[in-house]
């Protein structure tokens, strides 16, 4: 069993508020679960992951998942978890390096073509990751500018999730 895990957020009201988004992959008939989204959240946002990943170029896994978010009773605009959902179960696959999104904040919303799209206030959320200890923001290219106000925090803005499944592996471990 192979386990991930990154950051993301959401707007609570005029908060910002940090998610947890964990994953783990194990043999068994091939599914995505995903926890801690309504019923309706959450079969649009696993449709929105399944299409970018494959239209992405990337082989889906052929693994039992199961995506767990943290807190899990907050209303969310589910849009804005899009990345951290997709980049958990592909580090939990062992098709990208968990620790490069264990302190990462991923932030985007995800085309069904994998192109990363940006989300509404972005700054307040990335404020609230680096209060929570993120050293990386990943971002569409749209968010840079703001995500770049977190001090010291390295900044990725791929065009697509292929492109950041790229960017993360060349990183060097």
């Amino acid at each position: 069993m192979r386990a991930a895990r990154t950051l993301a957020a959401v707007m609570l009201g005029q908060d910002a508020v940090v998610v947890d988004v964990e994953a783990v992959a194990h043999a068994g008939e091939p599914a995505l679960n995903l926890q801690g989204l309504p019923r309706q959240a959450e079969s649009a946002c696993r449709d929105r992951v399944y299409a970018a990943t494959c239209n992405s170029g990337l082989v889906w896994p052929t693994l039992r998942i199961t995506v767990t978010l943290h807190p899990v009773s907050l209303a969310r605009d589910t849009s804005t978890l899009d990345l951290a959902v997709a980049g958990s179960v592909l580090a939990a696959a062992g098709l990208l390096p968990a620790v490069e999104l264990d302190t990462a904040l991923s932030l985007a919303e995800l085309g069904l073509s994998g192109a990363v799209r940006p989300v509404r206030n972005a700054l307040p959320m990335v404020q609230a990751a680096a209060d929570c200890g993120a050293s990386t923001v990943i971002v569409a290219p749209e968010n840079a500018a703001e995500a770049a106000q977190m001090n010291g925090a390295r900044v990725l803005a791929p065009r697509t999730l292929g492109e950041l499944v790229e960017q993360l592996r060349s990183i060097p471990h």
